[in-house]
């Protein structure tokens, strides 16, 4: 089971006589009084529990003998919520998906097991990304000074970089409806479809999936809007000449998949797009084989860095003697080629973690150069092995001569 698999990682990094507090997350208002976001699970909720619905509470307790015990709380709605809102998931149906050992509603918590659980823990972990942590979590952490209270993410960083067997799936399954995806951005390219409508169409392709969902909200961007990094507006129609850079990701089971991928809207590249094209292909396929066990994402910034210097001098944009000089660099490669991705698309961990086996990470380099009106990134998610790596995205087109077959196929 997805869930007790991940509980009992967790249990083996948890201090005797100690106390873990995971909460769920809340539907958030979107304006007005009743019309809500849509939900999005706590991922370290989720990935403890399986379990998609919002204000509950996982509690795990490991006794001084390392025995661990699982709880979960389960909010109960009021009648009206119920007519309004539809089902909730019952006691009987929570056992079944999360495997926990023992089940109870939310408010028994703090009736019947507050003060003997931090009666009896030394130390208690909790995770602060969901509602129960920014109201009573906040209380208690005030009103009990004598305990040892630890954020958790540190030890959700230890086991969530690690990918077992079912979440690399997950993840290449969200690669695969990404790819999809793609396939009909290419075709709404052709048919000379505006920004908005590209989106639109990757948005909705994501949400008819089962089990599917959108990882991050998708970036397309024509011509010189491509130079904005997170661009957002949609308000271009691509024009003849022009590159569409497409940064989106599929949502599979919770698991995320995230590339980019740039298409000339006239089915060629010219030649100057092909230029800086092939340089930023040059920096991602050198740097994937960087991707290995004992490197880090801080040390692969410092190898890209000197990669995109020399192509800037190539390319004419900077002179031998700049490239010295982050700064100058900067201005035309102003990110970093990667960040680990998993439940989150932007996944738990830091820049400085040495990279092991099972972890999963973008390669994404990327040129952008205001007086070309030109910005092309590539991006393509990698699993770290135990002799390398696995390019998880290797099947989807990036060569510019595939590219152009790609966008000028039927």
């Amino acid at each position: 089971m997805f869930a007790k698999f991940n509980r009992d990682r967790l249990y083996r990094l948890l201090n005797n006589n100690s106390l873990a507090i995971i909460p769920a997350s809340s539907k958030a208002l979107r304006n007005g009084d009743q019309f809500y976001f849509p939900f999005r699970q706590n991922s370290d909720f989720y990935y403890l529990t399986g379990i998609k619905e919002p204000d509950n509470l996982l509690v795990i307790y490991k006794n001084n003998s390392g025995d661990t015990k699982s709880l979960l709380f389960l909010y109960e709605p009021s009648e009206k919520e119920k007519i309004y809102d539809g089902h909730f998931l019952s006691p009987h149906d929570a056992l079944n998906i999360s495997g926990v050992d023992y089940v109870y509603k939310l408010t028994d918590f703090k009736k019947e097991f507050f003060e003997d659980f931090f009666e009896i823990s030394n130390k208690i972990f909790f995770c602060n990304n969901g509602s129960f942590a920014t109201g009573e979590l906040k209380s208690i952490t005030d009103t009990i000074k004598e305990k040892d209270f630890t954020p958790l993410k540190d030890l959700m960083a230890k086991i969530r970089l690690i990918k077992s067997e079912e979440e690399i799936k997950r993840i290449k399954k969200a690669i695969d409806i990404t790819y999809e995806a793609l396939d009909l951005a290419v075709s709404l390219i052709k048919k000379k479809a505006t920004e908005r409508e590209i989106y639109a169409q990757l948005t909705a392709f994501y949400l008819s999936k089962e089990n599917g969902g959108v990882a991050f909200d998708p970036i397309v961007a024509a011509g010189k809007n491509a130079i904005i990094l997170h661009y957002t507006r949609l308000g271009s129609t691509p024009r003849e000449n022009d590159l569409v850079l497409i940064d989106t990701g599929a949502e599979y089971k919770m698991y995320a998949g995230d590339i980019t991928r740039v298409f000339p809207v006239n089915g060629k590249f010219s030649k100057k797009q092909k230029l800086v094209y092939e340089e930023v292909l040059h920096i991602q396929r050198t740097m994937i084989k960087e991707i290995k066990t004992g490197t880090s994402i801080k040390e692969l910034n410092k190898k890209t860095l000197q990669l995109t210097g020399e192509a800037l001098v190539k390319l004419g944009l900077l002179k031998k003697e700049e490239i010295s000089d982050e700064t100058a660099i900067k201005k035309y490669y102003p990110h970093g080629l990667s960040h680990f991705m998993g439940l989150d698309v932007h996944d738990i961990g830091g820049k400085e973690i040495v990279l092991q086996p099972g972890m999963v990470l973008t390669c994404e380099p990327g040129l952008y150069i205001p007086e070309w009106e030109t910005g092309i990134r590539l991006e393509d998610d990698i699993l770290v092995t135990e002799n390398g790596n696995e390019n998880l995205s290797v099947h989807i087109p990036i060569f510019p001569e595939d590219v152009e077959r790609w966008i000028n196929k039927g």
